[in-house]
């Protein structure tokens, strides 16, 4: 019996021992991984002026915080690459662990740049709230974008003096919002697509000089399609959205020389025709009264969503 319970006594004892072992291995892990580190992120990357550039093709990759993008007069420079903000990391992670880059190579006329803004891979237990990345190009030269964030807000901003060719944002996490306007000039196709976040186009007066596809695309979040035109254009716009469990909104007003039609569908969501002035059709299929017009430039809109409902705020004047 004493031999039984002497056993008993050591087993227990060892037990102690080794829940007290995994406590503070626990505990050791965690305070080597909590954010406690501070970091400060304050740097920029430029790419000077080159003469003979008449084309730029703009790659980026953002993994965390918001990112604007935007066109400027720059001189002496072509492209300029800001980041800033503040965190804190784990003990344990790198001194530097947010990686700021701008490098270029040169085809002839055409500059082909890759921004990025990278997190070191073995960096853990971080945050960063308030991560902020600029990148602003040479407003007047022709400019292909391919822009990407992980986790943050991608926003677009092109107006007078822009020259867009083939336009791609896309967010994992994080809204993606494209606004073209104020005579900015288009000669391409635009790509907008998020799968967590909103997906916005904000398209105003843009100066297109060839027909165009624009498609806005998002798995969870809403799209809106904020579209008016009165300026004439050169060609047309084929434009499609396609939404997973996330709503879709229209807010389309075009005036003189510009037409529109709009086709809807949902499978389990409904389609609304909030406001219509000099449209006509089911809500279904909704065309301006010049559609059928030869002279006009129109706006082909083809409306997707999966399981929410499509909102239509649809506008056609002559002048």
């Amino acid at each position: 019996m004493r031999g039984k319970r002497r056993e008993g006594i050591g087993f227990a004892a060892a037990l102690v021992i080794l829940i007290v072992i995994l406590v503070v291995v626990v505990s050791l892990a965690t305070v080597i991984f909590l954010p406690v580190r501070s970091v400060v992120v304050d740097e920029q990357r430029s790419i000077s002026a080159m003469s003979e550039i008449n084309i730029i093709n703009l790659d980026s990759n953002v993994d965390i915080g918001k990112i604007d993008i935007g066109f400027a007069d720059l001189s002496p420079n072509l492209v300029v690459l800001s980041v800033q903000g503040t965190g804190k990391v784990s003990v344990v992670s790198e001194m530097d662990p947010v990686k700021v880059a701008l490098t270029y190579s040169l085809d002839g006329k055409v500059l082909n740049a890759r921004a990025t803004v990278t997190l070191d891979p073995i960096t853990t237990g971080y945050t960063f709230r308030d991560m902020k990345t600029s990148l602003t190009i040479s407003r007047g030269v022709l400019t292909n974008l391919v822009a990407q964030a992980k986790v943050g807000e991608l926003d677009l901003l092109a107006h007078g003096g822009a020259l867009l060719g083939n336009v791609s944002v896309a967010t994992t996490t994080g809204s993606s919002i494209v606004s073209i306007g104020g005579g900015a000039v288009l000669k391409g196709n635009v790509g907008i697509q998020t799968t967590t976040g909103l997906c916005t186009l904000n398209w105003n007066n843009v100066d297109l000089r060839q027909s165009s596809n624009v498609w806005l695309k998002t798995t969870t979040g809403r799209i809106t399609a904020n579209v008016t035109q009165s300026t004439p254009m050169a060609s047309n716009v084929s434009l499609s959205t396609q939404a997973t469990t996330g709503e879709i909104a229209l807010n389309l007003d075009v005036r003189g020389q510009n037409s529109g039609r709009v086709a809807s569908q949902t499978n389990l969501g409904s389609i609304q025709v909030v406001q219509s002035t000099g449209f006509t059709g089911s809500n279904s299929l909704m065309t301006s009264s010049n559609y059928a017009d030869p002279e006009t430039h129109w706006f082909d809109l083809n409306l997707s969503s999966s399981t929410a409902s499509i909102k239509l705020n649809l506008s056609y004047r002559a002048s």
